[in-house]
């Protein structure tokens, strides 16, 4: 078995980038001294298990980038701070639970804009080198915030980039799809949808069978983030989606749980459980 990785391994915490999150304002979310990341629980469809897990951004964190202007510099660094925060955490937290014989798979998302500025990117790529080997293969990079149409050289550089690091990289989407073509011949692995929970349910359920079968066409697997109802979950899986994640699937968290084996049936049912106090779904 491979030795456990050095303590003093994991990439280290932003701790000079905390001026976008010292200063929001106090209407809009509670200050805090870096943004908030949480676990979230991914159910394998053909397995049925969930062994995998995602990182997301706490609800206050989200609110705080969704006020600021998409064009705003400040947007861009304090996302630039977010995926360092992410990457941080995820790999210490890691680090620490295959130390103490915990396995499961890791996703780690990066926005675009991290890896299309050189300062950032090389940054980013900097402390990706700090990722204690033994911890690779159990990490998958996701990439968010693809502009549309981005040209097949720039996104396979950017795989390219972050291969060294982890067994897989993959594109998390949230509107059209656009040429899927593209993302599997620059080596990416699987694609996702990420649902928004406002959006009425006829429509969500439209865009999932439409984005799940492209994906398969060209070798990648599909997967949807979001997944709040059984009907989506349904849907999901009978347009082909390989991994579902959202809160039919599980409560995000501070930090990983030990794998668990369950069937849809099983999953609908502590979703019911967690939910018992409000209405079923909505």
């Amino acid at each position: 078995a491979a030795p456990p990785p050095p303590t003093d391994a994991a990439v280290p915490a932003v701790e000079a980038r905390r001026t976008h999150w010292t200063e929001m304002p106090a209407d809009t979310v509670t200050p805090q001294l870096r943004p908030k990341v949480l676990f979230r629980p991914v159910f394998d469809v053909k397995h049925k298990v969930v062994s995998t897990y995602c990182c997301r951004t706490d609800a206050d964190t989200a609110r705080y980038l969704n006020c600021m202007d998409a064009f705003d510099p400040e947007r861009e660094e304090a996302v630039f701070d977010l995926d360092m925060e992410t990457l941080s955490l995820a790999v210490s937290t890691y680090n620490e639970l295959y130390a103490n014989k915990f396995r499961y798979a890791q996703t780690i998302p990066v926005h675009f804009g991290t890896l299309a500025s050189s300062r950032r990117r090389r940054e980013y790529i900097q402390a990706c080198r700090m990722i204690p080997r033994v911890l690779m293969p159990f990490l998958a990079f996701e990439l968010d915030g693809l502009p549309t149409g981005v040209p097949y050289g720039r996104l396979a550089e950017i795989v390219a980039m972050l291969r060294p690091f982890a067994r897989a990289a993959m594109v998390i989407l949230h509107d059209d799809a656009g040429d899927l073509s593209v993302y599997a011949t620059a080596g990416v692995k699987g694609v996702g949808l990420r649902l928004d929970g406002r959006e009425d349910e006829p429509h969500i359920l439209e865009r999932v069978q439409t984005f799940c079968p492209g994906p398969r066409k060209f070798g990648m697997f599909a997967y949807v983030d979001g997944v709040r109802t059984p009907v989506e979950l349904e849907a999901a899986e009978a347009a082909g989606a390989a991994y579902l994640s959202g809160p039919i699937v599980g409560e995000d968290s501070e930090v990983p749980e030990h794998m668990k084996r369950c069937t849809e049936r099983q999953l609908l049912q502590r979703s019911r459980r967690r939910r018992h106090h409000g209405a079923p779904w909505g």
